[in-house]
């Protein structure tokens, strides 16, 4: 079990070493393939439980992924190239070939992806995993699917620290964490009909939008949204 694990690890570091990009991103989201485990033993997204397995599933993430280096591969050109002192250096490498550049530090991080989706037509729907067909399941999970991400946010700041502004011209900028949240946009059918207007924004509340951003950003969920589950 042991040397599969140590396996499996190499290769989450080789796919992650290989990826080609001046912004080395790394994204982990168990949400839409949540172990079964979790799911037999307390319910998953359903239960509490789950905001504290994130919470050290994430701060494991930072912890191992946080202070690795990343390598971008360029391509490199089998004709003669010129030295930094004038000189020729000669290469038998095809034009398809790659070397590895100055190490980059990784810069972006997100938790959830789309949470809106694995939430309400995974628990409510039930067209995704885990298959239930429940509102309150639903709702459930939505409250602590945003709870674990606010849980991996504090594990966050304990990993890399706060209040370090960014220099969108340092690839060695401070980390940023983000959340994955899917909106529909909605236009009311005739705009000057207050209850089309009322309509389309009823839509986003209930929607990526309003369910997980306005709390992220507000601090609660919408009006239309607490009264209806009241």
């Amino acid at each position: 079990a042991e040397k599969k694990n140590r396996k499996r690890k190499t290769h989450l570091f080789f796919s992650f070493d290989s990826h080609k990009t001046d912004f080395p991103l790394v994204f982990f989201s168990p949400s839409q393939d949540l172990p079964q485990a979790l799911q037999d033993a307390y319910g998953g997204w359903t239960s509490e439980r789950i905001i504290d397995d994130f919470r050290a599933y994430a701060r494991t993430v930072f912890e191992r992924l946080g202070a690795r280096k990343v390598r971008k591969r360029v391509s490199r050109s089998n004709e003669n190239d010129k030295n930094d002192d004038g000189g020729e250096e000669t290469t038998s490498s095809s034009s398809s070939s790659s070397a590895p550049s100055a190490p980059l530090q990784i810069n972006y991080w997100t938790t959830l992806n789309e949470p809106w989706v694995f939430c309400f037509l995974g628990h409510t729907v039930g067209i995704h995993a885990p298959g239930l067909k429940s509102p309150e399941a639903g709702w459930t999970c939505a409250r602590n699917s945003l709870l674990a991400h606010l849980a991996a946010a504090e594990e966050f700041e304990k990993v890399f620290g706060v209040g370090a502004e960014k220099n969108e011209n340092e690839k060695n900028s401070p980390p940023l964490l983000s959340v994955n949240v899917p909106c529909q946009w909605a236009e009311p059918w005739d705009s000057d009909s207050e209850s089309d207007r009322q309509l389309a924004r009823t839509a986003l509340d209930f929607d990526g939008m309003g369910i997980f951003a306005d709390v992220l950003f507000k601090g609660q969920w919408p009006e239309s949204v607490l009264n209806a589950l009241s």
